[in-house]
């Protein structure tokens, strides 16, 4: 375990990446790379600093639910961060590149919690029954680390890249929609870049909110009422550059109509 001297000034490397938009080389050291508690202490660390600027947290986000993503990651299961309130955006949000470092955009399906949800033993079903209202999202994640992809220590440590997030007008959930059937076309100036399902992120997006729920009573977190829960990419993660008008369609075929969310980047 690395003593709390070094977890606050890697946490300080890192804050002063994302202030900075210059990215550092990797949390790695030569004296032993940081484990999976010491990132996650990194992490706390790192959304205090965080939070003085970007304001309270709003909730949760998972990362690597989806294989593809966990095979890029070299990461064998999701991890999760924190979303903080000034990253919150509405869809049609304008976003400056010269804000960014490396931005990529990630599709996926957005919770708020109207039951307070903790763990162990949550299952999908349980975990539907806590939802209150569904939202088809933008994640923009931006890798503070150049070696984010190394497997996820670097990742954790860096509040799971998140960055900004998009929500679309919310959508009354009702348990009885499945959510794996949830179809998300991308396109980028109007031309399709890249479709998914919600089976992509383990399954079913109800069974990430699971995982969170059991997971994070481990370092002394809970759900509750009110939480904002996004749940990974179902769609490939897509570079982004100036110019980028980026939307996606999510929908269940014959069923459920979730809306367009949209931003542009300039």
């Amino acid at each position: 375990m690395l003593e709390r001297t070094e977890v606050a000034d890697l946490a300080d490397r890192l804050f002063n990446a994302q202030r900075t938009r210059d990215p550092i080389d990797t949390l790695n050291r030569a004296e032993g790379d940081p484990s999976i508690e010491d990132a996650y202490a990194i992490q706390a660390a790192l959304v205090s600093r965080l939070s003085e600027d970007r304001g309270p947290q709003l909730g949760w986000k998972v990362g690597a639910t989806n294989a593809a993503v966990q095979a890029l990651m070299s990461t064998p299961e999701p991890f999760y961060g924190s979303l903080l309130a000034a990253n919150r955006l509405t869809s049609g949000a304008r976003l400056s590149m010269g804000d960014l470092i490396a931005p990529l955009l990630e599709c996926e399906v957005a919770m708020e919690l109207g039951a307070d949800l903790t763990g162990p033993g949550v299952t999908a079903e349980a975990a539907g029954a806590a939802v209150a209202r569904i939202m088809p999202s933008f994640e923009i994640v931006d890798p503070r680390t150049r070696e984010w992809k190394s497997g996820p220590v670097n990742a954790i440590a860096d509040n799971a890249l998140q960055t900004r997030f998009v929500l679309g007008l919310p959508v009354t959930y009702d348990a009885g929609v499945d959510l794996s059937q949830v179809h998300v076309t991308l396109s980028r100036t109007e031309q399709v870049v890249a479709e998914g399902n919600g089976t992509n992120v383990l399954g079913n997006p109800l069974t990430v909110l699971a995982w969170l729920a059991n997971t994070l009573p481990k370092r002394g977190h809970a759900l509750h009422a009110g939480d904002l829960v996004m749940t990974g990419t179902i769609t490939p993660v897509i570079e982004l550059s100036a110019g980028d008008a980026m939307s996606a369609a999510f929908a269940i075929p014959g069923s459920l109509d979730l809306g367009v969310v949209s931003a542009q980047f300039v």
